[in-house]
């Protein structure tokens, strides 16, 4: 669960300053200005309610958004949040960023039907509804000891995912673009193909660009079911969430000290 944290608590900078580098130095990875998003504040929600044997995602999406009102959500969470789009239509990649922790869940089906109702009042969409079954699932899938080959292949099949991108491309052409159906896959991509260590995941996302809080989100979750996190942006970040966000480090120490979800 923290691998998704650093990764969004690094990348919240780099959406908004456009840079793209892949080799920063370590006091530009992580700066004064570093800090979470509502992707954090929602997969701790997330992750709260699968703790505590819960399917009532509304209420606690609500919750959460309640105590940090100004973590800064996507339009679509924005409009349910405030009933301006009670129908929850969004195909953006929020429901993603906030399943992935449902992939610690034993059950493939558990995984998969807890997914699409955590994804269901806010990004009742098609296409939002895949990206939080695909992150989740994707999650369990690792946990499992499933192939990466076969876990592209399984994506590929289920939900036209094309796990495979020219990435000289993609950091040469690659804009914001916070779709589940463009972001999603991407994220899995530089999680399991294109980089052999935390750090390397989350500087190749970096040197993408594009909607880097939410894609470091989900590329840091993903890459840290295979590797460990980099000790020295753990550290901050969780020095950062002492100071700024006690509730989110709470419900990190308390998924992480949780046996079900030993090796976080």
């Amino acid at each position: 669960m923290i691998g998704s944290i650093i990764g969004n608590y690094i990348g919240s900078v780099f959406e908004q300053n456009g840079l793209k580098s892949y080799n920063l130095q370590e006091n530009h990875i992580i700066s004064h200005l570093s800090h979470i998003t509502g992707d954090s504040v929602l997969l701790c929600a997330t992750a709260e309610a699968m703790l505590d044997g819960s399917d009532d995602f509304p209420g606690y999406y609500r919750h959460w958004a309640e105590r940090f009102p100004n973590a800064g959500y996507g339009e679509g969470v924005s409009s349910w949040l405030h009933g301006k789009s009670p129908e929850g239509q969004s195909s953006d990649n929020g429901a993603a960023a906030r399943s992935g922790v449902l992939g610690y869940l034993n059950g493939e089906n558990d995984v998969l039907e807890l997914a699409e109702k955590s994804a269901a009042c806010s990004h009742n969409h098609p296409e939002g509804i895949a990206g939080a079954r695909a992150m989740a699932w994707t999650v369990w899938a690792l946990r499992q000891g499933i192939s990466v080959d076969d876990i592209c292949q399984q994506l590929t099949h289920d939900y036209g995912y094309a796990i495979d991108y020219d990435e000289n491309e993609l950091h040469n052409s690659h804009t914001r673009d916070s779709s589940a159906r463009h972001s999603v896959p991407l994220s899995i991509y530089i999680a399991l193909k294109s980089s052999t260590s935390y750090e390397a995941c989350m500087r190749t996302c970096l040197w993408i660009g594009g909607d880097t809080d939410s894609i470091m989100a989900m590329a840091g979750l993903l890459k840290s079911q295979q590797c460990a996190v980099q000790p020295d942006w753990e550290l901050k970040t969780k020095q950062w969430l002492w100071k700024n966000a006690q509730p989110v480090l709470q419900a990190v120490e308390r998924f992480e000290n949780t046996p079900s979800t030993a090796n976080v």
